[in-house]
């Protein structure tokens, strides 16, 4: 996809002029563009947001019927299960924030909220295999510092992944020299870079901000089984019968992804196993 030429990033609604005749944003100008580029967002990804609908409702689904734990938690297989029942839980309104994000123009700000998702899914998935090394982690009661690292989790998860995915995310938790990338517009005809007049939507950004949320949610909806072995015997039939049907949708997506790329590239090949364990 082409950017278009920086005439014609501005939105419908004119800025408003200083006393001397300069454009500049006011807020009430951003929340016009956020509307804007809702719209086109919807209007160009439409199954995007269905298909995270109908992922995130099966998360969901999977938790809310899941029976709770009727008493204290004990072993470390129990404590894990403990927090892991409030990590899925908060994972819900993450995911939906990234979307939010995303549907608005904020595609930076997604790639940070995503960063911490697959934090969060990386540690789910690690503590599964080693409960006992909960007590590694960070508790804010006892304010200690974290005695396990993200990277040590990730390669027994994921090996190799933590590289690369790591690299490309620090670029925006971070502020890096990349970490510009979704605020400017090059000129088709001149390929000179300037800085977006506001919010602007992106297609391929947006696109790519989407896939990582489909990858993640198709990760966490897996993580469960492997998190709570027994679900899948004890949850709802209802729920067990659209896990499957859920499940190949996004497996489907990713598939899709794979052959829109010609094939799976390194992205695909290294965050296989946090989606399809």
């Amino acid at each position: 996809m082409q950017a278009a030429p920086l005439e014609r990033c501005f939105t419908s609604s004119p800025l408003r002029e200083n006393n001397r005749g300069m454009r500049y944003l006011r807020y009430s100008d951003i929340r016009t563009q956020e509307d804007e580029v809702s719209a086109r967002t919807r209007e160009r990804l439409p199954n995007f947001f269905k298909l995270f609908e109908e992922g995130l409702n099966l998360l969901l689904g999977l938790q809310q019927t899941y029976p709770a734990a009727r008493s204290a938690p004990v072993t470390p297989t129990e404590r894990f299960r403990s927090s892991a029942a409030l990590w899925f839980f908060s994972s819900v309104f993450s995911f939906s924030s990234s979307v939010a994000l995303v549907e608005r123009g904020y595609y930076t700000e997604s790639i940070i909220l995503n960063r911490s998702i697959t934090e969060l899914l990386v540690q789910i998935r690690y503590c599964s295999l080693f409960p006992q090394e909960m007590e590694k982690l960070p508790a804010l009661s006892a304010n200690n510092k974290r005695q396990i690292q993200i990277k040590t989790m990730c390669e027994k998860v994921a090996p190799g992944f933590y590289d690369m995915w790591y690299k490309f995310s620090s670029e925006f938790a971070h502020a890096g020299m990349g970490a510009h990338i979704f605020k400017i517009t090059r000129d088709v005809l001149t390929g000179v870079a300037h800085g977006d007049p506001g919010i602007v939507f992106k297609e391929d950004w947006c696109s790519c901000c989407f896939n990582e949320v489909l990858m993640l949610l198709l990760g966490f909806i897996r993580a469960f089984a492997v998190a709570f072995p027994d679900a899948r015997t004890v949850i709802s039939q209802s729920v067990s019968a659209e896990s499957g049907r859920v499940e190949k949708l996004l497996d489907d997506f990713m598939d899709d992804h794979m052959k829109l790329k010609g094939g799976p590239n390194e992205w695909h090949n290294l965050s296989r196993p946090l989606w399809k364990p």
